[in-house]
């Protein structure tokens, strides 16, 4: 039960991350060019970078669980250099707590 709580996570957070980088790239962007809409999109880039958080510290969860159950050295193999070049771009644009960049990176690393 836990392997597939953690698939459906890893399988959630990718949706997340699709759903969010395109919104960081593509539609905050067009809005901030509507003079009408200009500085609307700045508290929804707030939220996903609290969203990220949020995935981090479930993920922390995921990790305490599997470590109660004995699974804790069974990580499945996961590879995230190219998640994590990507989601580097994304947050280094930004002012974003060095700390708390280094963590959500380190997650996006273990989760690819």
């Amino acid at each position: 039960a836990l392997r597939t709580l953690e698939g459906r996570f890893v399988f959630f957070w990718g949706v997340y991350r699709a759903h969010s980088r395109s919104e960081d790239e593509l539609v905050f962007p067009a809005l901030e060019n509507k003079d009408e809409l200009h500085n609307v999109s700045h508290s929804y880039t707030l939220d996903h970078e609290h969203e990220a958080e949020l995935f981090v510290e479930v993920d922390a969860c995921l990790r305490d669980l599997r470590e109660h159950a004995g699974l804790a050295g069974d990580e499945g193999g996961v590879d995230g250099e190219k998640v994590h070049d990507a989601m580097e771009a994304k947050v280094t644009d930004r002012k974003m707590d060095p700390k708390k960049r280094a963590t959500i990176m380190e997650v996006e690393r273990r989760l690819q």
